[in-house]
């Protein structure tokens, strides 16, 4: 099963990141080798009462069945459903013996693989720069995204292999490779949304996970020490118009238009609040309710988010569906600190943290068809897989 999650990581970050044109050969692939093998391993089982810490996805997983069922069983949306069912088997399948070193290998694969990727990234500024930058249609602003051809994927990722690095990769050398890295792409970005949850994370699991508090005071103090030295440096270097450029001062006001798009949101809602449109086509919704979405035409929906998964999941799958969305992210988070009495689990804890926040910016916590949300989705099926009366592991 080991083999399986390696490849699950290599082939979704390669569809990702490589340009190659394919979107569901090596996403369908490996999601159908995770699929036989849960289901394997499930018929071996001795029984099925384990499966009930994990309701709160199974309640989920109905509701979005549901909804497809009741806005006409879309070929598209069922693919969508049936690729997140095997990244929920798998991952039960996968974490449920709690093995420490199962989730050292996930955790140190993907980081050693995406700090690959931010590293091909930072080259191609020199090598590619039309390949390394993309325009927002919307702004005009020129926007890094590195190879992975969208800000937010640039952004998701850089701030994610920063908290990866530095709460589970134990060799030093590796850990300030991988964190300059994840610092250099995160700041090149331009992200707010990432900015922001990448250090909301952070000091969440020091304040949480750090037994002493006068790191926490050491460790506070040294962030803002960086922080206005950065701030003066910047200020000092730059002038007006670059230091407006930089920040996106004038998208402030509107969030790059986010605050437009989820008024918008609010019309096709209420036309379909019980169960939504559809999962990951929510934005179908737009097209009866000439929204915000209306002039781009035909054929956007399976590619259209809403830059807010909780917005997302109630164009999706409606007030059900959200209720147990909602419940998964909220449950995971709270139970993780609750049955951690080692204090072991840092990296976790931060992943769920991070997400949680940056889904506020970015439908990040979305489908299975990348790997950045399927990440999330499998370590909060972990997290709702502990046990009481368990000793937790170093992860």
């Amino acid at each position: 099963m080991r083999y399986i999650l390696l490849l699950l990581i290599i082939a979704l970050i390669l569809k990702d990141a490589a340009p190659l044109g394919d979107r569901f050969i090596l996403r369908g692939f490996s999601q159908i080798l995770c699929l036989v093998s849960a289901l394997m391993w499930l018929v071996t089982r001795p029984g099925y009462e384990f499966l009930t810490r994990y309701t709160l996805i199974f309640m989920f997983l109905i509701i979005l069945i549901l909804s497809s069922i009741i806005n006409g069983l879309d070929i598209y949306v069922l693919f969508q459903i049936f690729s997140l069912i095997s990244i929920f088997l798998f991952s039960i399948a996968y974490f449920e013996s709690q093995n420490p070193k199962k989730l050292q290998l996930f955790f140190q694969s993907t980081v050693l693989i995406y700090s690959v990727v931010l590293l091909a990234s930072i080259v191609i500024i020199k090598t590619n720069p039309s390949m390394a930058y993309t325009i927002e249609y919307w702004s005009g602003h020129k926007r890094y995204s590195g190879m992975f051809g969208e800000p937010g994927s640039m952004g998701t990722v850089s701030g994610l292999v920063f908290g990866l690095s530095l709460f589970a990769v134990k060799n030093k050398i590796l850990k300030s490779i991988f964190i300059l890295l994840a610092v250099t792409c995160l700041i090149l970005t331009l992200s707010r949304t990432f900015w922001v949850s990448t250090v909301f994370a952070l000091f969440a699991t020091f304040i949480f996970y750090v037994v002493k508090k006068h790191r926490v005071v050491i460790f506070t103090s040294s962030v803002l020490v960086v922080l206005v030295t950065l701030f003066l440096t910047i200020e000092y270097k730059m002038n007006d118009d670059q230091i407006e450029n930089y920040t996106r001062i004038e998208s402030i006001k509107n969030l790059s238009g986010r605050t437009i798009l989820w008024q918008s949101a609010l019309k096709p809602f209420f036309n379909s609040p019980i169960v939504g449109y559809g999962f990951t086509v929510g934005a179908d919704g737009f097209k009866e309710s000439k929204g915000y979405f209306k002039s781009k035409g035909d054929g956007f929906s399976d590619r259209a988010t809403l830059h807010n998964g909780y917005v997302q999941s109630l164009l999706d799958s409606g007030v059900l569906g959200t209720i147990f969305y909602v419940s998964i992210i909220l449950f995971a988070t709270f139970k993780l600190y609750a049955y951690d009495r080692m204090r072991k689990y840092k990296t976790s804890f931060f992943v769920l943290n991070y997400y949680m926040v940056a889904n506020m910016g970015e439908s990040l916590i979305y489908s299975a068809s990348s790997f950045e949300s399927i990440f999330y989705w499998m370590v909060a099926t972990h997290v709702l897989g502990l046990r009481k009366n368990r000793k937790n592991v170093l992860n």
